[in-house]
């Protein structure tokens, strides 16, 4: 599994709760976040080399995955959500070794 994958599906997941809140109106929401494969195989995150290329040097084969758990708080301001989708990605591509995320960056002040 690619962990710019893992990344973008973490990016709408959070973005559906964002919206979901907006509509509904509440703000915080305990999260869940795990991942289901075969497990003929150890699960794999890669992650890729500065010239773009799928890189598995870092990774920890996984038998199995703990789901993150976490309190989203969807109604927080911009700069504070956009921080939670960062930090919910990287605690998610942190169990297979992964110590950056790609495609979602920190959140600025």
């Amino acid at each position: 599994m690619a962990s710019r994958d893992v990344e973008v599906a973490i990016a709408d997941f959070m973005g559906l709760i964002r919206e979901v809140s907006n509509r509904l109106g509440l703000g915080e929401y305990e999260v869940k976040v795990g991942f289901e494969w075969d497990k003929i195989d150890r699960l794999q995150i890669w992650t890729t080399d500065e010239m773009n290329y799928a890189y598995s040097g870092s990774t920890i084969p996984l038998a199995q995955y703990t789901p993150i758990e976490v309190t989203v708080r969807a109604n927080a301001d911009g700069h504070d959500f956009h921080q939670q989708v960062h930090d919910v990605a990287l605690d998610c591509v942190n169990q297979g070794g992964i110590a950056h995320v790609q495609t979602i960056s920190p959140a600025r002040a």
